[in-house]
């Protein structure tokens, strides 16, 4: 803007005595002459603080897309998944047996993240610290354009934190009472027993799962649309090929929170101890449990004998008073080898804890997969500080059936089931082609990586599954506006498998699709969108940079934003857009150019 200001002022006698000369008129004050003027002129223009990038002409956002897609983490916090009840479906006829029969055929699993410090000199073996399934993965093997400050100090982690799950489908799961000659009830054979060696026989009839609690239940409502995660190849051991393939199922909905089948709730604060030795318990055909639900804190007790008391798993009972309670089913095995039957007398509900890093029960040395065979356990895993250097336990809270910690108990089963084979190529890797709608891209670990003997070189697997697209619909399940659990189930492995997750999300889209009817070319509004035809997304340079056949780039003149905290210097934030897809399933449907139709889309979401 550009401005003229002008004032003149001047005395004028000449004008007074001309005054003068008026009939009548006599002047008493001298006269003045005064002159102001203003002009401005308004140039049309914007402050260089919005140009961006090789655009000088100002730029101003509706959306930058930077937040159309919102993650939920699943695997932030591994100690909130706990074991799972088994799935009412007919994969698993066990399932309608409310009695110790129902969990004939779980086998071990094992989820956890592997601390740090194992891999470091020759504590878990020089071995397994270059197995995939154990070795550290940096941030940019999975995510090469993600910047990471290398001083995790400094604000920033350079290891990639991940969800490990190894599924032993040879190994007795926690409560798992199956016999020499397998389990069959009502003349139904529900279970092929145990080897020699006290091993599950018919290992691919087995499974094992985990569930949590979903904290933001309304789906529809949030706009979560996706499963989203990274996954490591699982067939890198080149001796577990042959004939290992299985699944993996993700369910979501109502999950039944009843372990142990009994239709009785759970919870270790309820057993007495040394602080309420008058709580009452009733038997079961697992154990004890308590008698009645009181108010008590979700919390482990503070004093020392009367958590050892409480810590005793799930069935209530302690290894003796696990021996006495199964005397007929350790008579049961009694063909089994001497060794076998040792180690069940040890724990028969095999439930016990054991802390990775406990130097009693692991020698110097021991892999990294052994050390966590037994950190999942229930009996004795939220021990108190006894003055050690560090407290061996895996949590502060007692074990109990309620899975979302809301003080309640559900039995029912109402969920949608998401269904991913995973099956070998000839010589290794996944076979990616099973996955469909599901798959979306692979990478390769950099060529520097060093690569153990046995094993492949890293692949990393990113699926994407639509929710609306579920695969099986269980119980009385209509919607996604009651989402209180998630499970995760592993069925089918011959042999010992790993999966490791570098990322396992659920995705709230900002964007909705807009299925109301719609006036296109000023015509009525007769037109309906379909939203079967709409695919909305989020890309980024940190996940989809190395995509094929379509690699996702930074446009051009929109530079990545630095972060501003003091410890990022250098650090860059990932840059997103909206991926919008639309798919013509007619010949009779009209569609938008592409840019008409966003530009439509803006006006619905602003409306």
């Amino acid at each position: 803007m550009y401005g003229l200001d002008i004032n003149f002022s001047e005395d004028a006698p000449w004008l007074t005595k001309l005054v003068d000369k008026i009939p009548f008129i006599d002047t008493k004050e001298p006269s003045k002459v005064t002159l102001s003027a203003e002009g401005a002129l308004l140039q049309p223009g914007h402050s260089k603080a919005i140009n961006l990038g090789c655009d000088s002409g100002g730029s101003v956002y509706l959306d930058d897309f930077e937040g159309s897609s919102n993650p939920f983490s699943l695997l932030a916090q591994p100690g909130v998944w706990s074991l799972s009840s088994v799935p009412r479906t007919n994969l698993y006829p066990e399932s309608n047996k409310d009695s110790i029969y129902s969990s004939v055929n779980r086998a071990m699993l094992n989820w956890y993240r592997i601390d740090q410090t194992l891999l470091q000199g020759e504590r878990s073996g020089r071995a397994n610290e270059r197995s995939p399934f154990v070795e550290a993965i940096t941030q940019q093997e999975v995510f090469p354009n993600r910047s990471v400050n290398q001083d995790p100090l400094n604000g920033f982690n350079a290891f990639l934190p991940t969800l490990d799950l190894t599924y032993r489908p040879k190994v007795r799961g926690p409560y798992n009472f199956d016999i020499p000659g397998g389990q069959t009830v009502a003349g139904l054979k529900i279970s092929e027993g145990l080897r020699g060696d006290g091993s599950l026989n018919r290992p691919e009839t087995r499974w094992a799962g985990i569930t949590r609690g979903i904290t933001t239940t309304d789906f529809e409502a949030s706009n979560v649309e996706y499963i989203d995660f990274w996954m490591l190849d699982p067939f890198l051991d080149e001796s577990k090929l042959e004939n290992n393939k299985g699944k993996l199922f993700f369910h979501l909905g109502d999950i039944s929170e009843d372990i142990l089948r009994d239709s009785r709730k759970s919870y270790e604060n309820g057993l007495p101890g040394t602080l309420n030795p008058d709580l009452r318990t009733d038997k079961s055909v697992w154990g004890r449990v308590p008698r009645t639900e009181l108010p008590l804190p979700n919390s482990s007790s503070a004093d020392n004998e009367d958590r050892r008391l409480q810590d005793v798993g799930l069935d209530g009972l302690d290894n003796n008073g696990e021996r006495i309670a199964f005397q007929a089913y350790l008579q049961q095995i009694s063909s089994l080898s001497p060794v076998a039957q040792d180690a069940i007398r040890q724990d028969p509900a095999n439930d016990d804890f054991a802390y990775y890093d406990d130097q009693k029960l692991f020698a110097q040395g021991t892999d990294v997969l052994t050390r966590y065979s037994k950190f999942n356990g229930v009996e004795g895993n939220s021990a108190s500080n006894t003055g050690q250097s560090g407290v061996q336990s895996s949590t502060n809270l007692p074990d109990a059936e309620d899975a979302n910690r809301d003080n309640s108990f559900e039995e029912n089963e109402a969920f949608f089931e998401y269904e991913l084979p995973l099956e070998p190529l000839p010589g290794g890797y996944l076979n990616t082609s099973r996955f469909g709608k599901y798959y979306i891209e692979s990478l390769d670990a950099p060529a520097s990586t060093t690569i153990s003997p046995g094993f492949k070189r890293r692949r990393w697997h990113h699926f994407r599954i639509p929710l609306s697209q579920f695969d099986g619909k269980f119980g009385s399940i209509t919607d996604f506006r009651s989402i209180r659990f998630m499970r995760m189930v592993v069925k089918g492995f011959s042999e010992e498998t790993t999966i490791r997750m570098g990322k396992l999300d659920l995705i709230r889209n900002q964007w909705r699709r807009y299925s109301q009817r719609v006036a296109v070319d000023g015509g009525t509004a007769s037109n309906r969108l379909s939203t079967a035809s709409v695919e909305l997304n989020a890309v980024n340079i940190e996940e989809n940079s190395q995509r094929r056949p379509f690699n996702y780039v930074v446009p051009s003149c929109i530079p990545r934003e630095p972060f501003v905290q003091s410890f990022a210097a250098g650090a860059f934030q990932n840059e997103q857009s909206l991926s919008f897809k639309y798919k013509k399933t007619s010949a009779q449907v009209k569609v938008q150019p592409l840019s008409n139709y966003l530009i439509q889309i803006c006006v619905f979401m602003n409306a």
